[in-house]
């Protein structure tokens, strides 16, 4: 019997439109702060406007980072409640796109955001046990590495700055797997309505069971991701928004954020892949 294969986002393409925008105007939310601490320092008031700040050498980028550093100190308790809250909120849309992909009929908008709100309590207690899991692991490994590097000495302290690197590394890869676990855990919890607890079963021991497809699965729209990034960094280099011209902004604007539409297709297509790996191994 052949299984089918999970449902392709081109499928949902309202669905990650909504997921994108949601990231877009929370992305603009936690950002207006610094833009007011930027704009505070009066750069606007030169004709050639913040164009100042892009500008080779960064001159004028590390004079305003130098007059507002003692204002970002006072703002960050806001921002970290603000990030908080931003994060939980994300949660929702992440959701409604998981119930998306997660049935091949499509859904009223309604069932499916109604359906979104009602996993998300186990999808916040997965992600915030992620979270603390990770951080857990890279201070660790931060710490592991430092001893590591401090306690070479004699010949092998020429060596000292890889093991450092090598142990901060593994952390890092770690940290990765823990990620897909807690990506895992969400799908599965979303494919078969299960609770915290079952979710997390569930995410471990898909992991464990197909590590090689669950990495092919991420791998792949990472790779695509890193590749967009990289051209788009090359891009803007290229359109060069120190120079003169109002049209290079906006099209570095626009570049940016068709860039990031594109990187929400790369996370739809992972988090489509981890619904048809937990419905595999579950079967399975």
């Amino acid at each position: 019997m052949i299984r089918p294969g999970p449902l392709s986002p081109l499928r949902r393409v309202r669905a990650v439109t909504v997921y994108f925008t949601a990231h877009l105007v929370a992305a603009l939310l936690f950002a207006l702060p610094a833009v007011a601490l930027v704009s505070g320092t009066g750069i606007g008031r030169f004709p050639e406007g913040d164009r100042h700040l892009f500008q080779p050498g960064g001159l004028m980028l590390a004079e305003v980072a130098r007059t507002i550093a003692p204002l970002v100190w006072s703002s960050a308790a806001s921002a970290r409640f603000s990030g908080a809250l931003l994060f939980v909120l994300l949660l929702v849309p992440h959701a409604a796109l998981l119930v998306s992909l997660s049935r091949a009929e499509r859904e009223p908008e309604n069932v499916v955001w109604g359906r979104a709100m009602g996993h998300l309590p186990v999808l916040l207690l997965l992600s915030g046990l992620s979270l603390l899991a990770q951080v857990i692991v890279l201070f660790g490994a931060v710490t592991v590495a430092t001893v590591i590097r401090d306690g070479m000495t004699g010949p092998a302290a020429r060596n000292a700055d890889l093991a450092y690197l090598a142990a901060v590394g593994a952390g890092a890869l770690l940290a990765l797997a823990l990620g897909l676990v807690r990506d895992l855990g969400r799908a599965a919890a979303v494919k078969g309505s299960l609770g915290a607890k079952a979710a997390l079963r569930a995410g471990l021991m898909t992991f464990a069971r197909a590590p090689g497809r669950v990495l092919l699965g991420w791998t792949a729209p990472a790779v695509v991701g890193i590749a967009l990034v990289l051209l788009g960094a090359a891009l803007t280099s290229a359109f060069d928004v120190s120079r003169p011209g109002a049209w290079r902004v906006w099209l570095v604007a626009l570049l940016h954020q068709a860039i990031a539409y594109a990187l929400c297709w790369c996370r739809a297509f992972w988090l489509s892949a981890s619904l048809g790996i937990v419905k595999t191994a579950s079967a399975g």
